[in-house]
C-alpha cells in the first residue's frame, strides 16, 4: 500500500490527488469527484479546493471523439481526511488510510527535520518570538512612568499584537498623534484592517491586468505586476474573487494560474 502514495507540494502545503484515493479506496474516481462536487462548501472550509483540468491528446480523441477534459482534485490533510470519512469502510480503504496518515506525517517530519533548510528556519523563527516576547516584557516594566497619555498608546499597541480588533478611530486623534505617525501607527498590524475600497481597487487593477494576459499569469507574477505587494491578505482577495471576477488552476509544480 505505501508504494500508491504520492503526495505533491503545492503552494507549500503537502496534497494528493483525488484520482489516487480513489485507487486507494477501491472506488471509482469520477465517484470521489461527484462527492467533492456535491460537498465543496465542507471541503472548503478547510482551505481552497485545488485542481487542474487535465487536455484530452490526439490520441484519446481518435480513439473516442467525445472524451473531454478531466478536473482532478488535489487535496490537503484535512480535505483528504474528510473525503474518506464520507466513503465506506472496507479493509482495503482502512490499510489505505494508514498508509496515507503516515505519508502526511512523514513529509511534515521531512520539512521539519531541516530537509532544505526548513527545520533552521523553523527554529530561527522560534527564536525570533521568544526574543520579541522579551522585549515586550522589557516595555511592560517601564510603564509605572508614563503618562496617562503613553498608557493608552501601548495599550492600543498590545491590542493589535496580540491580534485583538481594536477601534482605533478616534482614539488616536485625541491623543495628539500626527497624521504621519497615524499612518505607522495603524500598519503595526495591516491585517486586522480590511479596507473595501482598496480592496475593490485591487480588484479593479487584477481584472485590469488579466484581460491584457489572455493566457493567465501564475499568482507570483500576478501581483508582482500589480500596485499591491503579495501578502497574506493580497493572495486572500484573489481566493476570494474566483468565480465572480477571474478563474483559477492548479498547475502541478508551477503553483495557481489566474485567468479570465
Amino acid at each position: 500500500m505505501n508504494e500508491l502514495i504520492k503526495l505533491e507540494f503545492v503552494e507549500g502545503e503537502a496534497r494528493v490527488s483525488h484520482d489516487l484515493i480513489a485507487k486507494g479506496m477501491g472506488v471509482d474516481a469520477k465517484n470521489v469527484r461527484q462527492l467533492i462536487d456535491a460537498h465543496c462548501e465542507d471541503f472548503e472550509s478547510f482551505g481552497v479546493v485545488s485542481f487542474e483540468t487535465t487536455a484530452v491528446s490526439e490520441e484519446k480523441l481518435k480513439q473516442n471523439p467525445d472524451a473531454k477534459p478531466r478536473k482532478i482534485y488535489y487535496l490537503n490533510e484535512q480535505q483528504a481526511t474528510l473525503a474518506m470519512t464520507y466513503m465506506r469502510n472496507s479493509e482495503q480503504a482502512r490499510m489505505f488510510k494508514m498508509a496515507l496518515v503516515r505519508a502526511f506525517y512523514a513529509m511534515k517530519s521531512k520539512l521539519e527535520g531541516g530537509s532544505g533548510g526548513f527545520g533552521e528556519a523553523f527554529e530561527l523563527l522560534a527564536n525570533s518570538q521568544k526574543q520579541l516576547a522579551e522585549g515586550f516584557s522589557i516595555m511592560a516594566g517601564s510603564l509605572k512612568s508614563l503618562s496617562d497619555g503613553q498608557m493608552q498608546i501601548i495599550e492600543l499597541i498590545s491590542q493589535l499584537q496580540s491580534n485583538t480588533p481594536v477601534r482605533y478611530e478616534g482614539r488616536i486623534e485625541r491623543l495628539g498623534i500626527s497624521e504621519s505617525q497615524k499612518q505607522k501607527f495603524v500598519c503595526l498590524n495591516p491585517e486586522l484592517h480590511d479596507n473595501p475600497e482598496e480592496r475593490e481597487m485591487f480588484t479593479v487593477n487584477v481584472v485590469e491586468i488579466l484581460k491584457r494576459y489572455p493566457s493567465g499569469l501564475f499568482q507570483g507574477m500576478l501581483l508582482s505586476k500589480s500596485d499591491y505587494p503579495s501578502s497574506a491578505r493580497t493572495r486572500r482577495w484573489l481566493q476570494d474573487g474566483i468565480g465572480e471576477f477571474w478563474n483559477m488552476e492548479l498547475r502541478p509544480g508551477r503553483g495557481y494560474l489566474y485567468f479570465i
